[in-house]
C-alpha cells in the first residue's frame, strides 16, 4: 500500500478509506512530550553553559509544543477524514444499484455488468484487501451492458463512492446485427503515477463490426494480485464474460 499524503483540507475524498493511522505521528507526539519534561537545568553546573540556561530552556519547550501542535493536528485529521470499509461498500452497492436502474429504465435488459479497477485513470491507486482477497479499490469504475431491440448498449461510468454518484466515462451503441466476433483478450498498460512507472495487465473485451472495433477494459489482474488472492474474483468475471461474448456470437 502506498502512503497517502495528506493536505490541510477537510473535505473528504475516496483516497480517505485507505488511508493509514499516522503511526508517526504518535512517535512525534512523544518526542515533544519528553522535551517538555526532561529539563536542561543541569548543564548550569557548567560555567560556560551557565548564562545561557534559561535560552536553552525556551528553545526546547517552544520546539516541543510546536511538534505536538503539529503532530497532534495530523492525528486529529485522520480521525476527521477516517472513513471505514464498510461505508465504502454500502456506498458503492448503492451507486451500482442506482446505476443499474438508471440504465434500464429506458426498457433495456441488463445481459452484464462489472465493477472494474482502472488504476492508469488516476495518478495515485490503492487497493485494500479483507481475508487475503481485495475487495475495495480506487479508481472504481462500473460498466454495464444492456440490450434493446437488437442493439447493445455499453455504458461506462466512474463511482465517486464519499458523494454517493457517478459520472459517465464511456457510452457505446452498437446495432448486434452489425457485429461479425467478440473476444476477451489481455493486454498491459504502462502508466505513471505518483508512484514511479507502473504495469497493469488488464482484460478487455472486444467486439468487432464492420465498422470497426470497441474495447472495453473490465478486469485489472496484475496489480490487484499483489494485494491478495483474486482467482474467485477472476472465476466470476470470465463467467460473466463468456456469457456476453456467447450471446453476441450468437447474434
Amino acid at each position: 500500500m502506498k502512503h497517502i499524503k495528506r493536505g490541510v483540507s477537510l473535505v473528504k475524498s475516496d483516497k480517505d478509506f485507505f488511508q493509514r493511522f499516522p503511526v508517526g505521528a504518535v512517535f512525534g507526539v512523544t518526542i515533544g512530550i519528553l522535551l517538555l519534561t526532561v529539563s536542561f537545568e543541569f548543564i548550569g553546573q557548567f560555567r560556560i553553559f551557565r548564562d545561557f540556561v534559561f535560552i536553552v530552556e525556551f528553545l526546547k519547550n517552544t520546539i516541543g509544543v510546536i511538534v505536538i501542535a503539529y503532530f497532534s493536528f495530523e492525528i486529529l485529521l485522520y480521525f476527521i477524514k477516517f472513513s471505514p470499509t464498510k461505508k465504502f461498500e454500502k456506498n458503492l452497492s448503492e451507486i451500482r444499484s442506482t446505476f443499474l436502474e438508471n440504465v434500464t429504465k429506458n426498457g433495456t435488459s441488463l445481459i452484464g455488468d462489472f465493477i472494474s479497477f482502472r488504476p492508469w485513470m488516476e495518478d495515485e491507486f490503492y487497493v485494500k484487501s479483507k481475508k487475503g482477497i481485495p475487495n475495495i479499490f480506487f479508481p472504481t469504475y462500473l460498466v454495464a451492458f444492456t440490450v434493446k431491440d437488437n442493439i447493445l448498449y455499453i455504458t461506462e461510468a466512474k463511482a465517486m463512492i464519499q458523494e454517493k454518484s457517478y459520472s459517465i466515462s464511456g457510452y457505446h451503441v452498437v446495432p448486434i446485427k452489425l457485429v461479425s466476433s467478440s473476444s476477451f483478450f489481455q493486454d498491459r498498460i504502462l502508466f505513471s503515477a505518483k508512484a514511479g512507472e507502473v504495469s497493469a495487465t488488464t482484460y478487455f473485451l472486444e467486439i468487432r463490426t464492420v465498422s470497426g472495433s470497441v474495447k472495453i477494459a473490465l478486469f485489472e489482474e496484475e496489480i490487484l494480485s499483489k494485494y491478495g488472492n483474486i482467482n474467485q474474483m477472476k472465476e466470476e468475471f470470465i463467467s460473466k464474460i463468456m456469457m456476453i461474448i456467447r450471446m453476441l456470437n450468437k447474434s
